[in-house]
C-alpha cells in the first residue's frame, strides 16, 4: 500500500498533471460519506406477485459452447460500412447526413488532409477524439448533404493511405420502452429473480479497487441511492465536468446507474446490483438532450480504456447503423481487458434490425425477460444475443424494473436498457470477488452460469440463458484465488458538500499535511498553487462550473481522496 501511495504522489506532484494521472488517483481508496436520507413517493399501483425463482434451474455447463459471433479477432480492421451499406435502406435511416467522421491513422496531423476536406467544403466542428493517441479522429460539417455526396467523399477517402475509415455520425438511441410513476421498494423482482441476495452473501462489491464504468444521457448524481457510488463522472458531450441531467425528464442514465449500482442496505431506496465505485460518462448535450452523441461515446470508450480500475462498461443505447468508429472504440477497450455490456435493442416488432455496439463481437448483448421467465416481446433477437436478464413486459407497471430517477424520486422504466445494467452490476460483483478476473473469463462464466429458458443451450431469443447471479460469482470465486488487499485507515471530511464552492477540511485527528490538491474527473488539476491549503481554513474554488471535483489530501500516514460536488 505505501509503494502504491509514494507513486501516486510523485507522480500527481508533477508539473504537468494530465488527464491519464487519475488512473493514479484511483487507486487510492474513497471515504464514504453520510448522506440525510430522504423518502420518495409510492405509487399507486398494485405490487406485481414475487414469482417463484426456484423453478429456475441452472443450465448443465455441458450444454455451453464457443460461438464464433462472440469470440474477438484483434487484427481485425474497421469497415468501410457507408460504401458495404450503400443500397441498405435500413442502414441510412440511422444515419446523420449533415456530418462526417474521419479517423486517420495514428500521428498523423489534421493538415495532411486539408485539401481533401477543402475540396469537399468540410466544415471543422468542436467534436474531435479526446484520445488521439488511441483513435485519431475529426468530425466535420457537410454543405448540402445527401446520400450521394457521403458516398463520393467516403470512396475518395477511402484511396488515401493515411486515412483509417471514414462515415456519417450516426443516430444512437436509448434502449428504453416508456417510464412510468415512482416506486415502492417491494417491487424489486428483477435481482429476485436472479438470486442476487444469494450472491450479496458473498460480496456486495463494496470496498474494493475495481469501477464500473456507465456510458448514458446524464446522472443525478445527488440522488441519495447513487450519492456514495458514482463518484466520477464527465461530461463528454458539452465537454465539462458535470454529468448531471439539465431537467428531469433526463432520466434514463439516473434509472440505469440505480439497476447496476444503486447503494445496497442504506436503509432506503432500491438496491443496485453492485456498490463499486461509478464512473458516469454523460454523452447528451445540455442544449439538446434527446439524441446521444455519437463522438461523445466514442470519446468516453476511448477513457474508458486508459483507466485500469475499470472493468466493466455499460451501454444501454444504441442503433441499427453499424459504424467503424464505435466498433474500434469498443475493440480497443476489450483489448485493453474491459467487458462492455451493451442493450441488445427494443426493436422486435419494428423490423428487428440487428443493434450496435451490442451486435460487435466485442461486446456481451443482453435480452430482457419479463417476471414470469418468458422473452419481453419488445427485446431484439438475433445470433448476436448473448444472455438475458429482467427488462420488464413494458406493462408501464409493477411489471416493469423500478429504479432511480432524478430529484429524489424513483420510478418504472422497461428494456432491454434496464436489463443491461443488471449484468453490468452482476459482473461487477464478480470482478470484486475475484479481481483477477480477465475480461474473457468473466465472459465466459456469464455464458455458463444461466438459467436454460427456451430452447435448450443458446438460442438467438434468451442467447445461453438468463443470469444467474448466485452461480457466477460463485464460479468467478473458485476460479482462481486471489490476496485480498486493504485500504489505510488515513481519512478525513468535507464540510459543507455538497458546496457553493467554499468548504473546510477537516480531521478527527492531528495529521501533518504534505499537499492538498483538487482535480477534475478526468485527472486536471484545477489549483495547482497549494501553499493556501491548510486545515480549518476556508478553500474557494467557486470560480469553478457546478460539477464532480476531488480532493487529494497527503498526510503523514496516508493519503485520502474527497469528493466534493459543486453546486452553487
Amino acid at each position: 500500500m505505501k509503494n502504491i501511495v509514494f507513486i501516486f504522489m510523485a507522480a500527481l506532484l508533477s508539473l504537468n498533471i494530465l488527464a491519464q494521472d487519475l488512473e493514479h488517483a484511483m487507486k487510492i481508496p474513497l471515504v464514504k460519506k453520510d448522506i440525510m436520507i430522504r423518502e420518495g413517493i409510492s405509487p399507486s399501483i398494485s405490487p406485481v406477485s414475487i414469482p417463484d425463482r426456484t423453478l429456475l434451474k441452472p443450465a448443465p455447463k455441458e450444454l455451453w459452447k464457443p460461438l464464433p459471433q462472440f469470440q474477438v479477432d484483434k487484427n481485425k480492421k474497421p469497415g468501410w460500412y457507408a460504401l458495404e451499406n450503400a443500397d441498405n435502406p435500413l442502414y441510412w435511416q440511422g444515419v446523420n447526413p449533415g456530418k462526417i467522421i474521419i479517423c486517420l491513422k495514428k500521428g498523423i496531423p489534421e493538415s495532411s488532409i486539408r485539401f481533401f476536406t477543402d475540396k469537399y467544403a468540410l466544415k471543422p466542428t468542436k467534436e474531435k477524439s479526446m484520445f488521439p493517441e488511441i483513435m485519431n479522429f475529426f468530425v466535420y460539417q457537410i454543405p448540402d448533404p445527401s446520400k450521394e455526396k457521403i458516398l463520393e467523399i467516403i470512396s475518395e477517402a477511402k484511396s488515401m493511405d493515411n486515412i483509417e475509415f471514414a462515415e456519417p455520425d450516426v443516430i444512437l438511441k436509448s434502449s428504453t420502452c416508456s417510464p412510468n410513476d415512482p416506486y415502492f421498494s417491494s417491487y424489486q423482482w428483477g435481482p429476485y429473480k436472479v438470486w442476487a441476495d444469494s450472491a450479496w452473501c458473498y460480496t456486495t462489491g463494496s470496498n474494493t479497487w475495481q469501477m464500473i464504468g456507465i456510458i448514458d444521457n446524464a446522472v443525478d448524481y445527488t440522488h441519495p441511492d447513487l450519492y456514495t457510488n458514482v463518484w466520477y463522472g464527465y461530461d463528454f458531450a458539452d465537454d465539462d465536468n458535470n454529468p448531471i441531467p439539465v431537467n428531469t425528464t433526463v432520466n434514463h442514465g439516473t434509472h440505469v446507474a440505480g439497476i447496476s449500482s444503486g447503494k445496497i442496505n442504506n436503509g432506503t431506496g432500491i438496491a443496485g446490483m453492485a456498490n463499486d465505485t461509478v464512473f458516469f460518462a454523460k454523452v447528451t448535450s445540455d442544449a439538446d438532450p434527446i439524441p446521444y452523441n455519437y463522438t461523445a461515446c466514442v470519446n468516453a470508450l476511448n477513457y474508458f480504456s486508459t483507466i485500469p480500475r475499470i472493468r466493466v462498461v455499460n451501454m444501454s443505447f444504441g442503433g441499427p447503423t453499424i459504424n467503424a468508429a464505435l466498433q474500434t472504440a469498443c475493440d480497443n477497450a476489450w483489448n485493453n481487458g474491459k467487458l462492455l455490456i451493451a442493450a441488445a435493442g427494443n426493436d422486435a416488432q419494428n423490423g428487428n434490425p440487428v443493434n450496435y455496439p451490442a451486435a460487435f463481437n466485442s461486446v456481451v448483448a443482453v435480452g430482457s425477460v419479463d417476471v414470469n421467465n418468458s422473452w419481453s416481446t419488445f427485446s431484439s433477437h438475433g445470433n448476436y444475443v448473448e444472455v438475458s436478464a429482467p427488462g420488464g413486459d413494458n406493462s408501464q407497471g409493477a411489471g416493469d424494473i423500478y429504479s432511480t430517477l432524478p430529484n429524489n424520486s424513483y420510478g418504472f422504466m422497461a428494456g432491454t436498457s434496464m436489463a443491461s445494467p443488471l449484468v453490468t452490476g452482476l459482473a461487477g460483483l464478480m470482478f470484486a470477488a475475484n479481481p483477477a478476473l480477465t475480461n474473457s473469463q468473466a465472459r465466459t462464466i456469464l455464458q455458463q452460469c444461466v438459467f436454460d429458458l427456451g430452447t435448450s443451450g443458446w438460442d438467438q431469443y434468451y442467447g445461453y440463458g438468463e443470469v444467474c447471479a448466485f452461480c457466477a460469482v460463485i464460479s468467478a470465486i473458485q476460479l482462481i484465488s486471489v490476496e485480498e488487499i486493504y485500504p489505510g485507515d488515513f481519512s478525513c471530511s468535507i464540510f459543507p458538500n455538497p458546496s457553493d464552492g467554499q468548504f473546510t477540511i477537516q480531521t478527527g485527528k492531528d495529521n501533518s499535511i504534505a499537499s492538498i490538491h483538487i482535480i477534475n474527473s478526468l485527472g486536471k488539476e484545477i489549483r495547482p498553487k497549494n501553499g493556501d491549503y491548510l486545515f480549518g481554513k476556508n478553500i474557494d474554488i467557486s470560480n469553478q462550473a457546478d460539477g464532480i471535483y476531488f480532493i487529494i489530501i497527503s498526510a503523514a500516514n496516508g493519503v485520502s481522496v474527497q469528493k466534493i460536488i459543486l453546486n452553487k
